[in-house]
């Protein structure tokens, strides 16, 4: 999660520094169509949160139309939800005519579930829903603890907190006129909460990032992949974004001292602008080294291999000496001729 908002921040500088717009969100639209499509295609690498397996799936299932569409599933494609049986029953009922929706719990709750098709999505709506009970303070206190303990903590103390709670609820939903059958079915839509489900706050940060996620990728997709790549630069995701990229139609340029910086970059040198692989993709060329290329490389590059070993240090960049004795390479020149960067020299 941490990558992901580091590569929005990068995205968000580039398009800054582009000139695209100011560096707030306030300039995004929202609900847009093309980005809400994205999210509902499945064509998702790269999307915060959504390239996930379930969440992937989700984004179809839903059909995503707008930006509370992303918000909602990313709370029902988590385990409480999708074990409990929720996100089938809010499948179900989304569309559909409050008095036509085939699952539904007692009317008393509809106040704090008709925003979500009268299912339970957010941690928050169970807790109000005791709170309408007029559960006591101290005892809705331990059940906001069950609910929001996470999976390693729940055997521990959270079943313990259930088990004493679930008369108290069926108390007061019977003070309440509630009858016996419609209170257990409330009961387990708070006790499916236990296998750990967002809460609103949470699941809205995470839809509103995704959303933009979305946005960027579609109208800005040279900056977005750009900055995906930059920032997972030497990891598993590196290749998958790769190829993600050559799938939108974007070429992507091997590393060249004459044309590559230190990172991932686009390359605007010919007339459509690529992706150009930066120096420190190259096995065993560090930042030191790359930077180093980058620093003294003069304007339009070199033109031959003799000029580019005459303006780089030989230290950090070795091997230059060797190919002024012998004609051979060396060092970290003969790794930047292994993995072809040195093309543009004749190398």
């Amino acid at each position: 999660d941490i990558l992901g908002l580091r590569a929005l921040e990068t995205i968000n500088g580039a398009l800054v520094n582009a000139g695209h717009k100011p560096d707030t969100w306030d300039w995004m639209p929202w609900d847009d169509k093309r980005a809400c499509g994205l999210l509902s295609s499945g064509m998702t690498d790269g999307i915060f949160q959504f390239e996930g397996y379930a969440t992937r799936i989700g984004g179809k299932e839903m059909k995503v139309r707008k930006t509370m569409d992303a918000i909602i599933a990313l709370a029902l494609y988590r385990p409480a939800l999708m074990n409990g049986g929720q996100k089938d029953m809010y499948l179900a009922n989304r569309g559909e005519k409050k008095a036509n929706r085939p699952y539904k719990l007692h009317p008393f709750f509809d106040p704090r579930l008709d925003v979500t098709a009268g299912v339970a999505v957010f941690q928050e709506q169970v807790m109000e829903m005791c709170a309408d009970l007029e559960m006591p303070f101290a005892v809705w206190n331990d059940l906001l603890t069950a609910v929001k303990a996470s999976n390693d903590k729940i055997d521990q103390y959270g079943q313990g907190i259930m088990k004493r709670t679930r008369p108290i609820f069926l108390d007061l939903c019977a003070a309440k006129g509630i009858d016996k059958k419609s209170a257990l079915e409330a009961w387990e839509t708070i006790l499916g909460f236990t296998d750990y489900g967002f809460n609103r706050a949470h699941a809205t940060s995470y839809g509103l990032m995704s959303y933009r996620s979305a946005y960027l990728k579609v109208y800005y997709p040279l900056e977005y992949m750009q900055s995906l790549l930059a920032t997972w630069a030497g990891t598993k995701k590196e290749v998958m974004y790769m190829r993600e990229a050559r799938r939108m139609g974007i070429a992507i340029g091997k590393a060249d001292v004459n044309a590559s910086g230190v990172v991932w970059a686009i390359d605007t040198s010919k007339k459509s602008p690529t992706l150009r692989k930066g120096l420190t993709t190259i096995p065993g060329i560090g930042s030191t080294v790359a930077q180093s290329i980058v620093d003294h490389r003069p304007e339009g590059g070199w033109d031959s291999m003799d000029d580019f070993v005459a303006a780089v240090p030989a230290r950090p960049v070795s091997g230059g000496k060797e190919w002024l004795k012998t004609g051979f390479l060396n060092g970290v020149m003969a790794t930047l001729r292994d993995q072809g960067a040195l093309a543009s020299l004749g190398i």
